[in-house]
């Protein structure tokens, strides 16, 4: 079975570990407030791609697809936009 994800939020710092922790707003509408989760991402791309060497905090929208890698669920980017209208 072929999974599907489409994410937007913000980069976690960078490692030396090939995956990068994207955070994403989640809001609760019933508290009138918000919560930040944090998913766990791979890259295609070379460690050199902005998605690795991009400040913590920049905006990105990626489409991936769920992974298993040692035991955790991942999300494995196939495309991604980083930096979207930063300056």
């Amino acid at each position: 079975m072929l999974s599907a994800v489409f994410l937007s939020g913000r980069l976690g710092p960078a490692t030396d570990d090939p995956i990068r922790t994207v955070y994403v707003d989640r809001v609760i509408p019933e508290k009138a407030a918000y919560r930040v989760d944090s998913f766990p991402v791979r890259s295609m791309l070379a460690h050199s791609a902005s998605f690795y060497t991009a400040k913590e905090g920049t905006p990105i929208v990626l489409k991936g697809r769920l992974e298993m890698e040692q035991g955790r669920l991942i999300i494995v980017s196939e495309l991604e936009e980083v930096g979207l209208g930063a300056r």
